[in-house]
């Protein structure tokens, strides 16, 4: 069988001469582009395929520049729906198809990055040219075991000619074998596979393809194109460049080409069609805070004609407002670790410097002293500074060695207010990671030495430590939400510049590529920023106990660390450990390593200081209580006993205040007769329950949590050792602690008939209102979100006299969690159950008080009086109704 030659000579094992040009057909109609060919399975590389490719022939009588068009990989579904589609663009894309020609895109995928043409044509015994025959395509390559397509798409999104293999429980690939495709003439959008054969990249056989080429249809007009992006930007908004663009036949190209005033290069986006032949570029969301303009122009192609709007500015509104002198933004410690070099290869000890680094340029320079007295560590030993701020530490590979932030200095941040106090050692670099982990570090450095500045925000004796819980964001409108929302409150907020905020873990969900949007998050703040890892944060990719926070690491910093502000130590904990291969095998608890840095640590802070002992999961807790806790408690209480201590922790979504002497059945055979040893905190999620219910005019949901607390952060207000905790919900300025309601009999009825169906109930007509034959078993119930044993609920209605409301859990032995819609806080479930949301069933701070049977038909006001533990009070007035 003869080979049409394509820009190559015929293989070694093809004899044929080359067939006679093709000639166009006016009658033939068919794919003008055309895949035939793919070779998914092919000689390794470093463990990875290192000569995949993808065959692009030109069925048509014209040259046809690729530039329009772009390759899509496919995940098919069995009825060729896809679960997943991704742009696969060349890496040169202004190449041209010669008529009866094929361009190559080759697989390069990291392992086989250094190949050239050369190394190809001597595999496959081609002769490609890089550049006019053969391009490049960087991504992980095609998998050989599942379901896969290929499909050629234009710019703008629209399908032309795919190609499937493996369908239907089928193997299709084999070692160099080449997977061929003929044109269907029955769906010219869908190629069909013809078999496997030795692969041979840049030639077809005559049943590949069809005798003659397509003549195609003369086009004389050019696209259409309007500008609609808006005027001006505002910073704090969702932003899109906006065009709307058409043509006689088709639209293949819409391009965004886009500079700022932080540089001076055009980035090209392109962009596909939304709807109504509009085409939309949404700016990345933290995009515009450092940014004083844009300038931006549109290309639009139909493959014969481009067109080019004018290039326009538009400023970003506020852009040129300098930071208030003294602010946050104006004064930080801007700076990094400082990493000497070795000399020697073979140094098994590592040691630096902590020093002041007065000129802040993160270099000890002469005149900067060392201090004495400070705690560094390895994650396994921890030493203390000597006289000139000298440590020595045992090496190891895979360590990250940190410095404690001493009282009184403050170290450095980087542009988005990570803290910098730590350097990763791991010589050959993370394993094989999706997500890239950590980059090989190199031979153990001479020295790692630790600037600190000094700092009256962490000398004084009063602290403010803002703790923020989950804000596992899943996509860039969750990222949005978290912006408008707790990141939009904190900007606004400047009481925490010495204590900082520590986000106690699931920063994302799952996808780590969205860490540098967390670290953007944290550029809004007006103190520094640290971080915990929690269970939807780590490479799934190497759940080895090793390197399962690798990408966290590159990111964030150690997994375990601590730092002193006024006379508060925190001690920041990684407790998720993975017991299997799914993502829903782990439970609680310290390693071996942990446990070990945990004693020396703890055993070297002044016992005249208050510990703050934070983690993702909780120590223990109320909502599961027997079943979720972090091991191993006992000992965890061991090292901390005699000590005074607060323990702070996310991970549940919800809110919890577990006061010292609390106890519950399911806590007994850890804690004993005597109850929780001190306070334990479990902070409300920034994302509440997941980004879920109502959107709210600001810009982000409602997100009413399983306990019925909304969405927030909790602070730690710290003055010597005192420490009282403040919880503020998103959007509010503290001063909204309680949700006041009815739970009457026909409420507890609505709700038990729609607790399984969230975000599909009726709305009752009139929540706060009960008949008057109801009264007697009427509560009004008060969710006090930070309530605790301590706490009071005090009520009067009408204004008459002020009773004492009971509170549900009694936290004390033999209690369990209280479940049913008679423990409910009924303003909790009428937004879950009809905008969404989890189920609110139990919680530990509900008060009830029962409603007096002699109230009269019509209108009553209550004044509810909150007391918390520490003698704050907070008082909200509810207006109900009694009826017929």
């Amino acid at each position: 069988m003869a080979l049409l030659v394509t820009g190559s000579l015929v293989g070694p094992a093809a004899t044929a001469a080359p067939a006679q040009a093709m000639q166009p057909d006016p009658t033939l109609i068919t794919a003008p582009l055309q895949i035939t060919e793919v070779t998914p399975d092919t000689s390794n590389m470093g463990g990875a395929d290192a000569f995949e490719f993808i065959e692009v022939y030109n069925a048509s009588s014209e040259p046809v520049d690729f530039s329009d068009y772009t390759l899509r990989y496919l995940y098919p579904r069995a009825d060729l729906t896809n679960s997943n589609v991704v742009d696969w663009p060349a890496k040169q894309r202004d190449v041209s198809i010669a008529p009866g020609g094929t361009l190559v895109f080759w697989v390069k995928n990291g392992q086989n990055d250094s190949l050239s043409d050369a190394d190809f044509n001597a595999k496959f015994g081609s002769s490609l040219v890089m550049g006019e025959n053969l391009v490049e395509i960087f991504t992980g390559g095609m998998a050989n075991g599942s379901p896969r397509g290929l499909e050629i798409s234009t710019n703008t999104g629209f399908g032309l000619n795919r190609a499937y293999y493996n369908l239907e429980g089928a193997d299709n690939t084999s070692p160099d074998q080449g997977i061929q495709y003929a044109v269907n003439p029955e769906d010219l959008s869908r190629q069909t596979l013809t078999g496997t054969a030795p692969a041979t990249p840049g030639a077809v056989t005559p049943d590949q393809v069809p005798a003659g080429l397509m003549v195609l249809p003369t086009d004389s007009a050019a696209p259409s194109v309007t500008d609609a992006t808006a005027q001006t930007i505002n910073p704090m908004a969702d932003f899109s460049f906006e065009a709307t663009a058409t043509d006689d036949q088709q639209v293949r190209t819409v391009a965004l080409h886009l500079r700022s005033n932080v540089g001076t290069e055009f980035k090209t986006h392109y962009l596909k069609a939304v709807h109504d032949n509009r085409y939309e570029h949404m700016l990345d969301v933290f995009d515009p805070m450092d940014k004083l303009w844009y300038e931006y122009y549109f290309t639009v192609s139909d493959g014969s004609h481009r067109v080019d709007t004018e290039i326009r500015r538009i400023n970003v509104e506020g852009a040129d407002i300098a930071p208030e002198e003294g602010s946050w933004a104006a004064t930080a410690y801007r700076g990094s670790v400082e990493i000497i070099e070795a000399t020697e290869a073979d140094q098994q000890v590592l040691d630096g410097i902590v020093f002041n680094d007065k000129d802040r340029n993160s270099t000890q320079d002469p005149g900067e002293p060392g201090l004495p007295g400070v705690s560094v560590s390895n994650g396994r030993e921890v030493v203390t500074t000597d006289g000139q701020g000298r440590y020595e530490l045992p090496a190891f590979d895979n360590m990250t060695v940190f410095v404690t932030q001493p009282r009184g200095y403050q170290v450095p941040v980087d542009e988005h207010n990570v803290t910098q106090f730590y350097y990763n050692h791991l010589p050959e670099g993370s394993p094989a990671l999706k997500y890239g982990g950590i980059a090989p570090t190199g031979a153990l450095p001479d020295k790692v030495n630790f600037p600190v500045v000094k700092s009256d925000f962490t000398q004084s004796p009063e602290q403010h430590c803002v703790l923020g819980a989950d804000v596992q964001t899943y996509n860039q409108q969750e990222v949005r939400f978290a912006r408008n929302g707790v990141f939009n409150d904190l900007a606004a907020r400047t009481d925490y510049a010495g204590c900082g905020a520590l986000f106690l873990g699931d920063l994302v969900g799952n996808d780590l590529s969205f860490f540098s949007q967390t670290r953007s998050l944290a550029s809004m703040l007006n103190g520094p920023a640290r971080f915990l890892p929690g269970n939807h944060d780590l490479d799934f990719d190497s759940r080895d106990g090793e390197h399962e926070f690798d990408t966290y690491r590159a990111q964030f910093g150690p997994e375990y660390y601590s730092y002193d502000a006024g006379k508060a130590h925190v001690v920041a904990l990684s407790n998720i450990v993975y017991t299997g291969p799914a993502r829903s095998d782990y439970g609680s608890g310290l390693s071996d390593r942990q446990l070990e840095w945990l004693r020396a640590n703890i055993a070297s802070v002044p016992e005249n200081q208050v510990i703050v002992l934070a983690s993702h999961s909780p120590l223990l807790e109320f909502f599961y209580s027997g079943t979720h806790e972090t091991n191993p408690l006992e000992e965890i209480y061991k090292i901390l006993e005699g000590r005074e201590v607060v323990s702070v922790a996310g991970h549940t979504h919800m809110s919890e205040n577990l006061r010292e002497g609390d106890l519950m059945a399911g806590w007994l055979d850890d804690v004993g007769e005597k109850g929780l040893p001190f306070t334990h905190l479990t902070v409300p999620a920034v994302s509440g329950q997941w980004y879920d219910g109502r959107v709210l005019e600001e810009g982000y949901p409602t997100s009413v949590q399983r306990d019925g607390t909304p969405p927030g952060v909790l602070t730690l207000d710290i003055k010597n050792t005192d420490v009282r905790e403040r919880f503020t919900a998103t959007g509010d300025d503290g001063a909204d602690q309680m949700a006041i309601g009815i739970n009457s009999p026909t409420y507890r009825t609505w709700f038990d008939e729609y607790k399984d169906l969230a975000g599909r109930a009726p709305a009752p007509e009139n929540p706060n209102a009960v008949t008057h034959g109801e009264l007697g078993e009427t509560w009004l119930t008060t969710n006090f979100w930070m309530g605790a044993t301590g706490s009071t609920v005090h009520v009067s209605i009408d204004g008459g006299e002020t009773t004492e409301a009971t509170r549900t859990q009694s936290m004390t032995a033999g209690d369990v969690p209280l479940v049913g819609a008679e423990y409910t806080d009924p303003v909790a479930t009428l937004e879950q159950l009809v905008y969404g949301g989890g189920v609110h069933d139990r919680t530990s701070h509900l008060w009830r008080l029962k409603l007096p049977t002699d109230l009269t038909i019509g209108a009553h006001t209550a004044d509810v009086t909150a007391t918390d533990v520490h003698g704050q009070k907070f008082t909200e007035t509810v207006t109900f109704e009694v009826t017929g």
